[in-house]
Order: structure tokens, then C-alpha cells, then sequence
């Protein structure tokens, strides 16, 4: 109770606050056409390239642990397998978007945060709560949005990071404005990880060091003719590979995880004071191998999933009036597991190679003036597994006082069966519905802080059947909480971010809260940047602060809260036009011992320094 009331505290001055305005950051996550944050019912966080830099943040996972509500999970460490759950729910019921377009389809189950380097992003873009009338399946708790794009400026960047478990990281990020309105993107990276035992088992693997390799390139176009209608392509591959222990009965093992996508994508956008549109495709082919250190993928005791994916999306909008806006959009969604995909002992993973393709229409409004905002959309999708499914979305809001919105959202949402659910050998179910929730949220915000409450009740959700292991749509769940949060920027050069999370994921046939869940999050996250205050001196700096409340797990096994530190600060040496930057971080700074699944402890405190060279030319 202390904590609650310390952290309360924290935020009531903050309604009151003064300081320097912040920057309204246009984004493009809420209808998929630009907007302003205020603009959007919902509360929006972005994380730019410039902090992630400064932070020195590897991976997804590193970046969504810093966002509010958001409770980062993995297997370990960095090479292992990563997760997130959003205000209490699912990781699969919040919809992951690579520039626009549907990345979560391309795995055959959970989408895994840890195998996204951060060396192509240019932002994340993070809005919490139901948008399944615009984007479809998934969209239940919230959209991030992996943005790469490219700006139409010259900026190079070379980074080298030596850190704890004898890990190397080098990345390039090059953009070149070749003209006005051309830019190329050129991005690259390479790491390795000695790493250390992720799941020690006493007098069966001691001393066992599970470490990773990972390396990735982009290369991207944009063009924008002087009508303002842009074109753009890009090609991206990801390769990630991590030992991972498979030890079984009192025999040591350890397994290899082989993961890479390459992602071809095209795309266009217009838009002037009466009409908008965006258009775009993304293909992704993914191998997936999981096999014994030393044994090749060919062996009876490796899996091998294949999948090739299609997205698509074609949005419109249209301004009748200053204060209106009216859209519409489809959308194509196709995915195919090769038929040669298998698992390891029992062969092939079907007969045939198995499909899934989705069609849909959605379309909406928004109004927005002086003192009212309202929303509505309605989407149909026709999924060639399960059938038609409708959603809808309204919502109002109103100024009161002096910059100070309340607004009401209520909308349904649905969460897709994946591959995995529906057809994996032995515990696949084809006979699965999707998930389906009804969604509140009331918020109140202004410049400098938010308070949201938001109630979920969802039906048919997917688990596994105690007794078979198979797929099943056997849990009723609601959830209920508040979030809050503020940003306090003092002045140009330092800004704070405070978020409280309390949330009550329930399970309404047990009772019980769900299990793996935190019932709070509190995150504080400092930032400075010196700028020109010391000339051509500079000097960064940050301080991150996270709690991640008892988690109870359905073995019945209950880990501890857990509370991390991270600092880190960075220098710029005179004389040297800010081309070079030396930063120095210590990650759980306390030395915490704690685990995000029972049996996998993390790496304890972790020390890094970075060298990089930025805009010679």
C-alpha cells in the first residue's frame, strides 16, 4: 500500500504543472494516415531512435519495457525467446506492425520481441487499447508500430558496444538525402553473446553457457514527387540464432533456435488538404529451425516451420471540412506453412501446406473541434478459417478547463487463431473460434499527464487443456485497472516520465488472476541531453526505475516483485563536432536477483560501454 500511495503522490502535482510545452508528434498508428497525438482518443507513447541510441536499447523488448503498462517477459536473457503482456493480457492480443503492416501473422505462434534489433527503427509508436475496427484480429489491448522509414536528411551513425557475457554489438545506420525528395537507407548489425546459463539445473548442467548470434541489413528508397505523393520500397533481413537449454530426465542439452526472415515491402502515400491515401504490401518468408546443438536441421530430432506471409492495406480519407474526416480501407491478409515444415520425432507438420488468408472493409469517422472529438469505425473481416467477424469502435471526448480532454471509448475486438493453435501435431485445434471482447476505457489528459480506466471482458479466449495439452477455447477473462502517467520536461535539456499501472486480470471460471500476470507496473524514466549548453561539448545522460509486481504461475509456483535500476550517461569530447560519443551503462545497477518465468533466472548487473561516429559527412 505504500507503494501506491508514494507513486499517487508522484502524480498530483503534475496536474498543475508548467513546464516547457512538448512537441505534438505526428503518428500514424490510430488510423493508419498521419495525425497529431491529440488528435487520437487513446493514450499514444513514442520512442525515438535518438533515445534508443542514448539508452543503448538492442532489442523490441528493451524498447516496450519502458512504455506504461506494458510487462516485458523472456526465457532468460537477450537470445532467448521474448514476450510482453499489455494492461494484463495476452501478448498475441496486442497487434505488432512493421511500418503499417501486419507483422505478428509471419510466426507460426508468439511473435518474439527479442529477435527485432533496434538498429533499423526510427521510432515505436505505442497506442493502448482496442483498434480492431481499423486493423483487424489481434488489435484488442493495443498497437505498436515499428516505424524505419527513413527521413528525408543525411545522418550516418557507427556504434560498438562491448558488454557483460563477453557480448559484441556493431551497427551502422546510414540515411542519404541523394535530393530533396529522395532518400536512401542503408542499415546494418552484427552481435554475439558468450551469454550464461539461462536455466541452471542443479547437478545436471552447471557451467553451461547458452549464447546467441544475431546479424541484419536493411536497404530502403523513398521518393516524393512534387505533388506530395511519396513512393517507397525496402528489403530487410533478420537472422537470429540462440542456444537455448533443453535439458530432460537429468541429461544436460542444449538446443539451438535458427530464426530468419527476409521482408520485401512496397508502398505508397498522398495527401493534401481534401484527400489522403496509403497504400502498402509486405511479404515475409520465415524459417524457423529448432534442432540439438551440433545436429543438423535434417535430423529426426530437429523442427523446421516455414512460413510465407502477404499484407496489405489500402486506406483512404477525405476532408469534407476542417473538422471532419471521413475513411475507409481494405485490407488482404494471407499466410502458408510449407508443407515441409515438421516436428522434431513426428515427421512432417501436415499432408499439405496450410493456409489461412483474411479479407476485410472497414471504414471510419472523426470529428474534431474546439471543444468536441468523436470517433467511429466499423470493420468486417472474412477469414477463411473461421468465418465473418464485425467490429466497432465509438468514441467521444470533451475539453474541459484549460487544455484538459475527457474522453469515453467503447468498442469489440477479436484475437485470431494462429498456426500453432490451429494445426500443430498432437494439440492443434481447426475447430477453434477467435477470441472475441467487449472494451471501456475513460481517460482524462492534458499536456503533461493521463489517467485512464479500462475495463476488458473477453470470451472463447485460447489455452490448453489440462488433461489433452490441445488447444481449447476454455477461458472467460476480464480485466480491469487504471493507468497513469505523466512527462515532465523542466526545460529543453531533461524530461521525466512517470507511469503507475494497476490492473486486475481475472479469470472468471477460476476466479484466480491469470496466471504469469502483474497486478502493477510502475516505471520512472529520466532523460538529459546537454544540446548546445556546453558548445561543442556534450553530454547525455539517463536513469530508469522499473517494478514488476508477484507473479503466480499454473504450477501454483509464485515469484516474487521485483524492482530494476539502469543508469547510464554518454560524452561528447570537445573539439571534435560532436562526431564522437563515448557512453558508459550499468543495467540492474542493485544487482537484483529475480526471474520473468520460474526457473530462468536474468544475467544480474550488466555493465556496457559504447564508442560511435556520427555525421562525418
Amino acid at each position: 500500500m505504500k507503494r501506491e500511495l508514494l507513486l499517487a503522490g508522484l502524480f498530483v502535482p503534475v496536474i498543475a504543472y508548467a513546464g516547457t510545452d512538448t512537441t505534438d508528434e505526428v503518428v500514424v498508428s490510430a488510423s493508419r494516415i498521419s495525425e497529431t497525438k491529440t488528435h487520437i482518443l487513446g493514450q499514444v507513447d513514442v520512442i525515438t531512435a535518438k533515445e534508443i541510441q542514448e539508452r543503448n536499447l538492442k532489442t523490441l523488448t528493451d524498447v516496450l519495457a519502458l512504455l506504461p503498462s506494458v510487462q516485458v517477459v523472456s526465457y532468460g536473457g537477450r537470445g532467448q525467446s521474448g514476450s510482453f503482456y499489455v494492461r494484463g493480457g495476452n501478448a498475441n492480443q496486442v497487434l505488432v506492425l512493421l511500418d503499417g503492416e501486419n507483422l505478428s501473422t509471419s510466426k507460426i505462434g508468439e511473435f518474439n520481441s527479442n529477435h527485432i534489433p533496434t538498429n533499423m527503427i526510427e521510432k515505436v509508436e505505442f497506442i493502448r487499447g482496442h483498434r480492431a475496427s481499423v486493423y483487424g484480429a489481434n488489435a484488442v489491448l493495443g498497437v505498436i508500430n515499428i516505424i524505419t522509414k527513413p527521413e528525408y536528411k543525411t545522418k550516418q551513425r557507427a556504434a560498438y558496444t562491448y558488454s557483460s557475457y563477453d557480448t559484441h554489438d556493431f551497427s551502422m545506420q546510414n540515411t542519404f538525402a541523394i535530393t530533396d525528395n529522395d532518400a536512401l537507407k542503408v542499415t546494418g548489425g552484427v552481435s554475439s553473446s558468450k551469454g550464461f546459463n539461462v536455466h541452471p539445473v542443479s547437478g545436471v548442467n552447471e557451467g553451461a553457457k547458452h549464447g546467441f548470434k544475431n546479424n541484419n541489413v536493411q536497404i530502403g528508397y523513398s521518393h516524393t514527387f512534387d505533388n506530395d505523393l511519396e513512393i517507397r520500397a525496402d528489403y530487410k533481413r533478420i537472422k537470429n540464432e540462440g542456444d537455448y537449454d533443453n535439458s530432460w530426465s537429468g541429461t544436460p542439452a542444449t538446443s539451438v533456435n535458427y530464426d530468419e526472415n527476409q521482408i520485401v515491402s512496397v508502398g505508397a502515400d498522398f495527401g493534401n488538404e481534401l484527400y489522403a491515401f496509403d497504400f502498402g504490401t509486405m511479404y515475409t518468408h520465415d524459417n524457423d529451425y529448432n534442432h540439438p546443438k551440433d545436429v543438423p536441421v535434417s535430423d529426426m530430432q530437429s523442427s523446421a516451420f516455414k512460413m510465407d506471409t502477404i499484407n496489405s492495406h489500402f486506406t483512404n480519407e477525405f476532408y469534407p471540412v476542417t473538422e471532419l474526416r471521413l475513411g475507409f480501407g481494405v485490407d488482404y491478409n494471407y499466410s502458408r506453412l510449407n508443407k515441409n515444415s515438421k516436428v522434431e520425432w513426428s515427421g512432417n507438420f501436415a499432408d499439405s501446406a496450410k493456409s489461412i488468408s483474411n479479407k476485410a472493409g472497414f471504414v471510419f469517422m472523426k470529428y474534431d473541434q474546439n471543444i468536441f472529438s468523436g470517433e467511429l469505425s466499423g470493420r468486417l473481416d472474412d477469414n477463411s478459417v473461421y468465418g465473418s467477424e464485425g467490429t466497432f469502435n465509438v468514441g467521444l471526448g470533451v475539453n474541459i478547463l484549460e487544455d484538459n480532454q475527457l474522453s469515453a471509448r467503447y468498442g469489440t475486438a477479436y484475437r485470431a487463431p494462429n498456426m500453432q493453435e490451429l494445426y500443430y501435431p498432437g494439440y492443434g485445434n481447426s475447430r477453434l473460434d477467435p477470441e472475441k471482447s467487449k472494451n471501456v476505457e475513460v481517460t482524462l489528459r492534458n499536456k503533461y499527464f493521463f489517467v485512464t480506466g479500462f475495463y476488458n471482458n473477453i470470451k472463447h479466449q485460447i489455452g490448453s487443456d489440462p488433461l489433452t495439452w490441445q488447444y481449447e477455447n476454455i477461458n472467460r477473462v476480464n480485466i480491469k485497472g487504471v493507468e497513469m502517467g505523466a512527462n515532465m520536461p523542466f526545460n529543453k535539456y531533461q524530461n521525466l516520465d512517470l507511469s503507475a499501472s494497476l490492473m486486475n486480470p481475472k479469470n472468471k471460471d477460476t476466479h484466480q488472476t491469470v496466471y504469469g500476470k502483474a497486478k502493477q507496473l510502475y516505471k520512472a524514466k529520466y532523460m538529459f541531453d546537454s544540446g548546445d549548453l556546453f558548445g561543442d561539448f556534450g553530454m547525455d545522460a539517463y536513469a530508469d526505475y522499473r517494478y514488476t509486481s508477484k507473479r503466480t504461475f499454473s504450477n501454483g509456483q509464485t515469484l516474487g516483485g521485483f524492482a530494476v535500476v539502469n543508469l547510464g550517461f554518454g560524452l561528447t569530447p570537445a573539439g571534435m563536432n560532436k562526431n564522437i560519443r563515448f557512453g558508459f551503462g550499468i543495467d540492474n545497477l542493485l544487482d537484483k536477483k529475480y526471474e520473468y518465468y520460474a526457473g530462468y533466472p536474468t544475467g544480474g548487473r550488466v555493465y556496457s560501454g559504447t564508442i560511435e561516429i556520427k555525421n562525418l559527412f
